[in-house]
């Protein structure tokens, strides 16, 4: 512990000393990669110009160092030029670093070469190069590789090989081929599937991602996105793929429109998208899951300054469901305060917490309803977020969440937050005391130790192998129907011939009631990614939303309420 205390100022310098080396050399990048196409060459030229002259090796790591940090198709061929001729190994080293670093595919084919460079270093670079490429030729390569390799080399091998797989076979080359020859077909349908322009076939790449927990084509999704490492480095040059407005949509609503059905589609494409990906990490062993988690939302989310992306890596991150995931999003909304992003990552982290929440960091979320430094927009989010995890403890923390807002000198200001706390308590106990902290809390007091959510009613009533019990977390059963879709309408017919009474599990019910009762445990079965919405019918129809909605647990109580 005395080392340590005597290190860590060294260490706080050092950090200070490569992050304002980093800063620098981003600047420099950018400003060449700013320049005309006749300005790029020239600079490039010039500093492989410098540093074919020097003969230190020091001035030759930062001109190469410089390149690295230059994306442009100038630097990538200059560092090509590097790793296939130059004679010195350390130089090759540099070179493939700032290929990685570029992120330029073409940079994949001299990670390949560099595969039988003679000297260890050099293939080890190479190894670490190609996952950050994400390049699917690799794979076979890299398998092919591992028959040579061993000790730590072998271990990069291995890790990069499940950083783009989503699964392990150790250094076991049998195991590894036989899983490729397998499921190569599957993967690269996969990887075509995310990238292809087509909503459909999108939607499709998503499905089979999460399913398989291909980790390379989570990747290529945020890349989509200009989400991933490579995109927010540069994100001031980037273009984002995946347009929010289409200003030739004149007729919107029409059939093929942006609102066609009612909802926007690129917002539900995107939550979908992050959704999968959050899923598909998250559906992976714990090494493996720490590294994509790294290397797909915490590296990228320290170098964003983009407040919509950011938003989006917390909401990711959250998407992942497991205990990690929460403890990173309570440690980041605590360390939240820079502007411009304070609010809204802190409103970012909250939503994701609501789908990884652990019960003990319920009072984390709660101590925000009596802080002085909080507005009506996170406190909003805040009961959201607590109505998602639909436990024991968060019900317990919304009353508490309301006794703190019910003491406030200026409470009458925090009257839609209030209203919001007890119309997601109703939603969870099926009680109605409006916004009353001192009846909920009388109620609680009475009724706190025996109460069960939702959520844990539909979990004793269906259980598996039971007759109407959901039989896949993915999918969803109406009367007996099984649909994997995402995007589900049910439309029930409510005319008076509804009222005729028919045998149904041993007794005389009505349609209506047997019909509501199979719609709601098909609300119940619905995952968190699906989208939905309810119609009813008879001479006329009833909405019960606008548009679609994601099935949240928030929101599949509303729709038990309104059924």
């Amino acid at each position: 512990q005395e080392l340590d205390r005597e290190i860590a100022p060294l260490d706080r310098a050092w950090g200070i000393e490569a992050s304002t080396r980093g800063a620098i050399l981003d600047a420099i990048g950018m400003v060449i990669a700013s320049l005309d196409e006749t300005g790029q060459r020239e600079r490039t030229d010039d500093l492989i110009q410098l540093f074919e002259k020097t003969r230190k090796d020091e001035d030759k790591r930062l001109y190469l160092d410089i390149l690295g940090h230059v994306p442009t198709t100038h630097s990538v061929a200059a560092l090509l030029g590097v790793v296939s001729h130059d004679t010195n190994p350390e130089m090759r080293v540099f070179a493939l670093e700032g290929l990685a670093r570029i992120g330029d595919p073409r940079g994949a084919e001299g990670a390949r070469i560099a595969l039988d460079d003679e000297y260890w270093q050099v293939r080890s670079a190479a190894v670490v190069a190609l996952n950050r490429f994400g390049d699917v030729a690799a794979i076979p390569a890299l398998i092919a590789r591992l028959k040579t390799e061993d000790g730590r080399l072998s271990g990069d091998i291995v890790d990069a090989l499940s950083s783009m797989t989503g699964i392990t076979r150790k250094d076991n080359v049998v195991l590894w081929e036989r899983w490729w020859t397998e499921n190569e077909e599957s993967f690269r349908a996969t990887l075509k599937e995310v990238d292809s322009d087509n909503v459909v076939e999108r939607d499709n790449g998503l499905d089979h991602m999460k399913e398989h927990g291909y980790l390379l084509a989570a990747r290529r999704a945020l890349e989509k996105r200009g989400l991933s490492l490579g995109a927010v480095r540069n994100e001031e040059r980037q273009r984002p793929t995946i347009e929010t407005e289409d200003p030739e949509d004149e007729n919107a609503e029409a059939p093929g429109g942006a609102l066609a059905g009612g909802f926007k589609a690129d917002e539900q494409e995107a939550d979908a998208l992050e959704f999968a990906v959050g899923q598909a990490i998250g559906s992976r062993e714990a090494a493996i899951r720490e590294r994509a988690f790294e290397l797909m939302v915490s590296e990228p989310l320290k170098r964003s300054r983009d407040a919509e992306k950011r938003a989006a890596l917390l909401r990711i991150a959250g998407y992942t469901g497991t205990k990690e995931a929460s403890e990173f999003l309570v440690a980041f909304m605590d360390k939240a305060s820079r502007r411009p992003w304070r609010d809204l990552d802190r409103i970012a982290a909250l939503h994701g917490m609501g789908f990884c929440a652990q019960d003990e960091q319920i009072n984390t979320i709660v101590t925000l309803f009596s802080s002085p430094h909080v507005d009506k927009d996170l406190l909003l989010t805040a009961v959201q977020a607590m109505g998602r995890v639909e436990s024991k403890e968060s019900t317990r923390g919304l009353i508490r969440a309301l006794g703190e807002l019910s003491s406030r000198r200026d409470k009458s200001e925090w009257a839609g937050v209030m209203k919001a706390i007890g119309d997601q308590l109703r939603r969870t106990t099926n009680q109605k005391h409006a916004d009353d902290f001192a009846v909920w809390s009388d109620w609680w007091s009475t009724n706190g130790d025996n109460f069960k959510t939702p959520k844990e009613l539909v979990a004793a009533e269906a259980k598996p192998g039971e007759e109407g019990a959901p039989q896949d977390p993915s999918g969803t059963s109406f009367y007996g129907i099984e649909t994997y879709s995402k995007r589900i309408a049910f439309v029930l017919d409510v005319s008076g011939s509804m009222n005729e009474e028919v045998d149904y599990a041993g007794t005389r019910r009505t349609k209506i009631a047997v019909a509501k009762e199979e719609l709601l445990k098909a609300i119940a079965s619905l995952p968190k990614d699906a989208w939905f919405n309810i119609v009813f019918y008879s001479s006329d129809y009833r909405l019960w939303q606008k548009q679609l909605v994601q099935a949240s647990a928030e929101v599949k109580g509303e729709a038990r309420e309104w059924v």
